[in-house]
């Protein structure tokens, strides 16, 4: 995959909302109508997935400490 895509903000910010909903939310929209609400193809919204996914190496979950850290750092 492009490591350039990477660095879009909005397709990463895309992304990350698509997991989100998927991860945390046992009925979500499929990709389809992702790509519907979207205005994009369907192969962009596979791509952004399939991007994001990759860059976090397929790890969704954080622990219970990295949570207060990085909670820590952005409230000071």
């Amino acid at each position: 995959r492009s490591k350039i895509r990477l660095f879009c903000g909005r397709r990463m910010f895309l992304g990350s909302v698509i997991i989100a909903s998927k991860y945390l939310y046992d009925r979500t929209y499929s990709n389809s109508m992702w790509a519907k609400i979207l205005g994009l193809d369907i192969k962009e919204v596979n791509n952004i997935q399939m991007d994001f996914l990759e860059a976090l190496n397929y790890e969704l979950f954080i622990s219970k400490e990295l949570d207060i850290i990085w909670s820590q750092m952005l409230e000071n």
